[in-house]
């Protein structure tokens, strides 16, 4: 099983397939950097990547991905990359991506987990990165959501030995949906800013790992043009 970037550096020994991982991060940190690194260190471990992008377009990735030397047309050629398009739907637009969302209600995301949950596929060489699901809540009341997500999503990793890296920015919801979603993953991982000397730096800690040993303290993580963001221990 590949090895998840920054993440692993941080636990003792590894992260067992089907967990679910919630990532609350700061707006304006480098959370799309964070997850690029991670998608890259999955994909150059051997892995599968299914990345959906809700809150920004398909080639944000495919550009942060070649940035970080990797061939993103061949790894999506031969589906070690599957990238799902689910922006273009917040625009009320319609998706020209091989693979997309065409709508954020609850009740037609719905139909494809059901499917998966009765006859579960065994993944356990996948992650899927979510960049922002708290976009459904623009186009759902919160308890329909967040109850979409607790017995679809979540526990659709878990059959298919799915790795999954959910991501949710901090301050936009409220306190009970963060409260109901961290306490449904088994890891939860922050990511945010701090001024110091007149400069920003990005940190990032896990704050739970359930089933692993790990180091709970701030991190810096800064860029290297080879692999992403790497930590500053």
């Amino acid at each position: 099983m590949p090895r998840i970037p920054l993440i692993e550096d941080l636990v003792t020994g590894s992260i067992p397939s089907g967990s679910n991982i919630l990532v609350i991060y700061d707006a304006t940190s480098q959370w799309q950097n964070l997850f690029a690194t991670i998608a890259v260190g999955w994909l150059r471990g051997g892995g599968k990547i299914r990345y959906i992008l809700c809150a920004e377009p398909p080639e944000k990735i495919r550009l942060r991905i070649s940035r970080l030397g990797l061939n993103y047309t061949d790894f999506e050629a031969n589906e070690r990359l599957l990238i799902m398009d689910a922006y273009t739907a917040t625009l009320g637009l319609k998706s020209k991506e091989a693979h997309m969302i065409p709508s954020w209600k609850v009740s037609d995301l719905s139909v494809g987990f059901v499917a998966d949950l009765k006859n579960p596929e065994q993944m356990p060489d996948s992650s899927r990165i979510i960049d922002d699901e708290g976009i459904a809540a623009r186009f759902n009341e919160d308890t329909t959501w967040v109850e979409y997500v607790l017995p679809r999503v979540v526990p659709q990793a878990r059959a298919t030995k799915l790795t999954q890296l959910i991501g949710l920015p901090l301050g936009v919801h409220s306190d009970w949906i963060y409260k109901r979603l961290e306490n449904a993953h088994d890891g939860v991982l922050d990511m945010k800013i701090e001024e110091r000397n007149g400069e920003i730096r990005n940190l990032l800690r896990i704050r739970i790992m359930r089933d692993l040993d790990f180091d709970s303290q701030w991190h810096e993580v800064v860029a290297d043009e080879k692999t992403g963001l790497r930590l500053s221990l």
